[in-house]
């Protein structure tokens, strides 16, 4: 799928053009929004591996924290899915839905401190002395991808 397909479906659902509004306009809208957003957008929903280095430089320097830690960020977000149901919060057991013990039916998937250490290659002591900042730069991450999608929505009335 090209770039084009992915903008053109997180925002419409297609490319057809709307009243006063074509694809390249939503190309411009991504193009002109913040720039840490637009690249946590690229990464996270069209796998652009380009702006993954950008994204994580930006991150680390904004939240200031580690390149490490910026980087464990992006790789949660990109790798949400729960693992046993595939993001479905349930499973299904002959003709009985069962909730996702896994995930606690919430079809996200949970890292653990210590997968976390494990990443980062420090100690679970280590890693827990820092995890606030981990949060501080998860939290960024997250308010600049949510941010991106209202902008455009606006920037294309």
């Amino acid at each position: 799928m090209s770039l084009r397909d992915r903008i053109a479906g997180d925002l419409e659902g297609d490319l057809q053009d709307k009243p006063g509004q074509s694809a390249i306009d939503r190309l411009l809208a991504l193009s002109l929004s913040e720039r840490t957003g637009t690249l946590a957008w690229r990464v996270l929903w069209v796998l652009d591996g380009a702006c993954l280095d950008p994204l994580i430089s930006a991150l680390a320097g904004e939240a200031e924290v580690s390149r490490e830690l910026a980087e464990m960020a992006v790789h949660e977000a990109m790798s949400q899915d729960c693992l046993t149901c595939r993001g479905r919060a349930t499973l299904m057991l002959g003709d009985r839905k069962l909730d996702c013990q896994a995930c606690l039916a919430t079809g996200k998937r949970r890292y653990s401190d210590r997968a976390r250490a494990a990443y980062l290659r420090v100690s679970l002591k280590a890693y827990r002395q820092q995890a606030g900042r981990f949060k501080k730069v998860s939290a960024l991450l997250s308010a600049y991808e949510m941010a991106v999608a209202p902008e455009m929505r606006e920037r294309l009335k």
